[in-house]
């Protein structure tokens, strides 16, 4: 605490300890009567703490939360933390233009203007630089006067600019200004935009004026004119309630914009104006009061309700000073902030003042020595009584009046300890060294009751520290050394209690801290030593002691309490408070320091109307809810220079208020006002700059502060983040939480540390976050952020991996082209074999089998119907081969059907699903296994992975062997030679299991996938389709998955990969009893055949056959179906030698070269179709002669 803070808080200690400490004659008593206005500790900020000069002008808080003060000597920016102070520079022409500081704007766009003594300035928050604007007289559209006195903004976002002798208009486009009023020493300091209706005032002298913004002038009303003896218009301020207060040399004026009409409020406080003083502030803080500043150091404050004034004194402890209030300001935490002539800056921090004190009229204590408060009570008439070291105190509330009282004029202590006041009004006080004192305020009277060595019946101890009623007109008194006294009021007799070494059942120690009765009645005595916990036993007239805890540790009592809810709490000396379960006879929980207790000494214990226990310690105070066990802190340095209480100096008011006797007199408050601080702190990156390179400067566009990205050097990467949380309200008690996202999992701790570092990060994208808090933990939830963008070095960019990648293939390329030009040399007569080798290699690849539905079923009918009249004219084994023929067409026709059939009973309702618990695992893997020689034959890696080999799942193999088949069906027909298809079988954590079928074939456009479950629906329609079908297959998978209350979906990159996705429920509570089955369906054999497909459609080139029948023409049949193929040479062998071309490129070339008799050719081929065979050999005069004769299933080519 600062020494001026002190001083403050001496004085309103004085001004109780007055009170307590003013001596009278007995029976008179001394009144002092309260006023009930708070009082103000305001907090010095001087040249110590960093400002360039004591007198501070002017005031503001700008949108980051940045406080800004004007002095005499330069403009000063202040984080709570440090101050940082802008200065004229004669050799820099972009500083501020000069010292004095007038008047300090922030406009609506964020800019900081600065009116100084000579010139205005703008102020740029990147480069922390000035541009200055200053009176040209041979410039008409320069500013009128370097004296800025005031600045405001009008709707246009034109500057008002108020100077000591015009009122200029600054357009900020253009960099002019326009007079608008002039005339001599006006010095307009006053200018405000009514919020109702939009006028902006202007005070000049003792007239308001309204400026026009659209004739660029003022205009005057005379009905506006006030008294010219009540001086100058200084400063205007809008109330909520859209009422002008206007504050004039000699008062304040109330101006209602509507009726036109000014209200006076006239004050009276000529011993503050002992120095001439022209210009105070005027502000409404949170609470609707009026502020404005006064001589001699003094602040007046007026309450619109009650119509009255209040001043207070910056400096209580002077009398008179010569310093001035020169401005006022409210920031965004509600502290108010108070600018003087040459006594620097004060701070009002209401939300710290958690804790009040009586105000009354101050008397000096004649020995100078602050009053210890050792006991409190309240009386049923509602008086409290302060037993004090001199003497008693009373306060009358609703009088508002204190009275001492003294029981021993002539002896040197009149210390009174405890007190009680019984039902006949009679006050007991335990004194210390008087015994015990009966004090009837009636009569003044005093009786005293001490100890007698002679006299066993006497008290046993003239220091009594406790006194508890008792039934019976009994009380039970506790002494410093002679144990526990049960006092009879009617008899005078004390009986004594003191511990017997050779009595168990005694009391524990002479020296009795507390008595304490709980609600069963049950007394309870606290004493110092090992056991300090006693329990009377009335019947036995014994006591049973408690306190050890173990062989080190026991429980040294300084207070007992018993809250609502039955609890038992003990507070002890060193050990922080226990809960003692009266049951099982034990202390079962603790509460201490290391648990957030302010001190391990608990000296009183009392609970408020919310079942909160507050607990005075060595230390402070603690609020502790037993509910959820939780802490809250609190420290009265602003009233007291120490946080000491005193032992069972405590009491709660019928009101609820709490009070707390301390060695410097004592606290009271109400719980229900002690709240936290809601207002969190506006967070900001201040810096960010290079760690260990102090002399290199980050360079970025904009303010740091406001900057949303910052983009750096890929040796940019040792970083410093410097942030500061902006509230004022005890700054160093806000705490930090930082992250850089993409390096840090979790938010950092940074306590009270105000900045940040990280070294040796990689290239990639960062952001880094900051939050704060307050004093009373509550946190600004957005905080701020930096986006930082750190490249890579160019030796790591993907540009230069590209060039390293196509540089070592270059270099692979030139390696390869070298051997395989030796190769090529050495090997000259193998070249004809090696490319016969790469043309097999070609002819190996697959195409889809069927161009559409008409293709589907005339094929096989054709098929059919051939071989059956063959079958009628040849020998028993050409029957059986042609019967083999029939039943493979037969059979593919037969599963066409089936899926038509399928579909018409999905969409009729009528196919019927029949479950079965099976493991689905080993299911998928037997299907998949079937393709086994299918991928040998074309190259292709099969996998099936499974997260374990056992998965139980209820479905109908019959249909999920059809939905696996036309998958795995799809999936070979579109990957080629080389690639690979992979089922992976996972569980989810939603109770279901996901089967993935993957393949790197060529893909599926984008704007193709959401179209590929439909009916019919196929992706190539083209002529030249290498891969045929029905659009039956995928339509019918989705049915077929859907009916098991599954979900199928695709994804696809075209050209790179396709993967089929299934989810299937697991257990059988998706399913009706009715489709579940015990016993297993058969799965059809015709399901199975259809993976022959696959093979008997793939598309290869027929390798050269020529049979050496000179006697036969030459018939070339170009066909892509190799059944097809086969059927045509089977028919017309005997007739012709025949040559074969399974696609239309293979079919022109074996033309060019054999030059057939005849062409026999299909329409729809891959690679070329018959269409386009025809016209290349037509066009070639080698083959131009040639009869061709194209087929084609499609009935509109018929």
């Amino acid at each position: 605490m600062l020494p001026a803070v002190k001083y403050y808080t001496l004085y309103f200690i004085v001004l109780f300890i007055a009170v307590l400490l003013f001596n009278i004659s007995l029976p008179a008593q001394s009144k002092h009567k309260t006023k009930n206005w708070p009082e103000p500790v305001f907090e010095p900020l001087t040249v110590a703490d960093g400002l360039p000069e004591n007198s501070v002008r002017c005031i503001l808080q700008d949108h980051l939360g940045y406080m800004w003060f004007g002095t005499q000597n330069g403009l000063v920016k202040y984080d709570g933390y440090s101050m940082k102070v802008y200065q004229p520079d004669p050799d820099n022409s972009l500083s501020i233009s000069y010292r004095q500081i007038h008047t300090i704007y922030e406009d609506n766009s964020g800019n900081l203007w600065i009116g100084t003594q000579h010139g205005l300035n703008r102020f740029d928050r990147v480069t922390e630089t000035f541009k200055s604007y200053l009176h040209n007289p041979h410039n008409t559209t320069s500013i009128s006067s370097n004296f800025v006195l005031t600045i405001n903004e009008d709707k246009e976002g034109k500057l008002i600019i108020g100077t000591d002798k015009s009122l200029d208009l600054f357009n900020r486009q253009t960099g002019s200004f326009k007079r608008i009023y002039a005339e001599d020493s006006i010095y307009v300091r006053a200018l405000l935009e009514d919020t109702l209706t939009g006028n902006l005032y202007v005070g000049i002298k003792n007239k308001i004026m309204i400026f026009d913004p659209e004739k660029v002038i003022l205009k005057k009303n005379d009905d506006f004119k006030m008294n010219s003896e009540l001086g100058y218009i200084n400063s205007f301020v809008q109330s909520d309630d859209g009422s002008i207060w206007i504050r004039h040399t000699k008062g304040l004026s109330k101006f209602n914009p509507v009726q036109n009409s000014i209200q006076l409020h006239h004050f009276d406080f000529s011993d503050s104006d002992n120095i001439e003083y022209n210009f105070p502030q005027l502000i409404e803080d949170s609470n609707g009061f009026i502020w404005s500043g006064l001589g001699n150091n003094c602040l007046i404050s007026f309450d619109p309700k009650n119509e009255q004034f209040k001043k207070f004194k910056l400096t209580p402890n002077e009398e008179l000073t010569l310093s001035t209030v020169s401005s006022i300001y409210q920031d965004h935490s509600e502290i108010i902030w108070v600018g003087t002539f040459w006594r620097g800056l004060y701070k009002w921090d209401r939300k710290k003042q958690k804790f009040n004190r009586l105000s009354f009229d101050p008397i000096k204590p004649a020995d100078g020595k602050f009053n210890r408060v050792n006991s409190i009570i309240e009386d049923s008439e509602g008086i409290i009584w302060f037993g004090t070291d001199n003497g008693l105190s009373s306060y009358h509330r609703e009088a508002g009046i204190f009275r001492n009282y003294q029981y021993n004029i002539r002896g040197k202590s009149n210390t009174v300890t405890d007190i009680y006041k019984d039902e006949l009004g009679i006050l007991w006080l335990g004194t210390l060294t008087k015994g015990l004192v009966k004090m009837d305020p009636a009569s003044n009277t005093y009786s005293f009751y001490t100890n007698d060595q002679n006299d066993s019946t006497s008290i046993s101890d003239d220091y009594v520290r406790f006194i508890l009623p008792d039934k019976n007109e009994v009380l039970w008194i506790g002494t410093w050394a002679g144990g526990l006294n049960k006092f009879d009021k009617k008899t005078g007799i004390f009986t004594r209690y003191i511990p017997d070494k050779n009595n168990p059942r005694s009391l524990s120690n002479q020296k009795v801290s507390s008595i304490f009765r709980d609600r069963n009645g049950t007394l309870w005595i606290g004493t110092d030593g090992p056991k300090g916990l006693n329990r009377y036993d009335k019947a036995k007239d014994s006591f049973t002691a408690f306190g050890y805890l173990d062989r080190i540790n026991s429980v040294n009592v300084n207070t007992i309490y018993e809250d609502n809810n039955g609890n038992f709490w003990v507070g002890s000396y060193a050990n922080g408070i226990y809960l003692f379960d009266r049951n099982s006879e034990e202390f079962v929980y603790n509460i201490n320091q290391r648990d957030g207790l302010t001190h391990n000494t608990v000296r009183s214990i009392i609970e408020d109307d919310s079942g909160n226990l507050w607990i005075s310690t060595n230390n402070g105070l603690s609020r502790f809810n037993s509910q959820i066990r939780t802490i809250k802190n609190y420290f009265t340095s602003e009233i007291f220079e120490e946080n000491y209480y005193l032992k069972n100096s405590a009491c709660k008011t019928s009101t609820g208020a709490m009070l707390f006797g301390t060695y410097d007199g004592f606290i009271m408050f109400h719980p229900d006002s002690i709240k936290d601080d809601p207002v969190p702190p506006q967070v900001v990156i201040s810096n960010v700059s290079l760690l260990n390179r102090p002399d290199e400067k980050l360079e970025y566009d904009g303010f740091i502060s406001e900057l949303k990205e910052l983009n750096l050097s890929y040796n940019e990467n040792d970083l410093r983040f410097d942030f500061v949380g902006l509230h004022f309200g005890e700054p160093e008690k806000n705490q930090y939480k930082y992250m850089l996202e993409n390096f840090d999992n979790e938010w950092i701790d940074a306590g009270t540390q105000r900045n940040a570092t990280y070294t040796n990060l990689d290239a990639g994208e960062y952001v880094f976050r900051i939050t704060a808090c307050n004093r009373d933990g509550v946190w600004n939830e957005e905080g701020a952020s930096l986006n930082i963008i750190i490249p890579p070095p160019f030796w790591a960019t993907w540009w230069a991996y590209s060039f390293y990648v196509l540089f070592v293939l270059g270099v692979l390329y030139n390696i390869r082209k070298y051997e395989l030009s030796r190769t090529h040399l050495k090997n000259q007569h193998k070249l004809d074999e090696v490319k016969l080798k790469e043309s097999e290699e070609t002819d190996r690849m697959k195409s889809r089998f069927f161009a559409n539905i008409s293709h589907e079923f005339r094929t096989p009918l054709t098929l059919i119907l051939g071989p059956v009249e063959k079958i009628l004219a040849r020998s028993d084994d050409e029957i059986q081969k042609q019967a083999n023929f029939v039943k493979r067409n037969a059979t593919r026709l037969l599963v066409l059907i089936n899926q038509l059939l399928d579909l018409s009973k999905l969409e009729a309702g009528k196919l019927e699903l029949k479950a079965s618990k099976n493991n689905i695992v080993s299911f998928i893997k037997g299907i998949t296994m079937s393709f086994e020689s299918v991928a040998e034959r074309k190259d292709i890696t099969l996998k099936v992975i499974a997260a374990r080999e056992q998965i139980e799942l209820y479905f109908d193999k019959d249909k999920m062997t059809k939905v696996m088949m036309n998958l795995l069906m799809n999936a070979f027909k579109f990957t080629k030679d080389g690639g690979q298809i992979t089922v992976i079988i996972n569980e989810n954590d939603d109770n279901s299991v996901r089967i993935n079928v993957s393949d790197t074939g060529q893909g599926i456009a984008k704007e193709e996938l959401p179209k590929l479950f439909d009916r019919f629906y196929q992706v190539d329609s083209s002529q030249t389709r290498e891969h045929e079908g029905t659009g039956i297959g995928l339509a019918l998978t989705k049915e077929l998955v859907e009916l098991h209350k599954g979900s199928i979906s695709v994804d696809s990159k075209f050209g790179e990969w396709t993967e089929f996705t299934i989810e299937l429920p697991t257990g059988r509570r998706h399913l009706k009893d009715e489709e579940i089955v015990e016993a297993e369906e058969p799965i059809k054999e015709e399901i199975l055949l259809e993976k022959e497909e696959i093979v008997t459609s793939t598309v290869e080139e027929v390798e050269e056959n020529r049979i050496s029948d000179e006697d036969k023409n030459i018939l070339l049949v170009v066909e892509d179906n190799t059944e097809v193929r086969e059927y045509i040479k089977e028919s017309l062998k005997d007739d012709f030698q025949i040559e074969e071309a399974s696609n239309g490129e293979q079919g022109v070339r074996k033309a060019e070269r054999i030059i057939p008799d005849l062409i026999v050719s299909d329409v729809m081929m891959p690679k070329m179709d018959g269409n386009e065979l025809t016209r290349n050999l037509k066009n070639d005069e080698k083959t131009s002669h040639i009869p061709i004769i194209l087929l084609t299933a499609k009935s509109e080519q018929t």
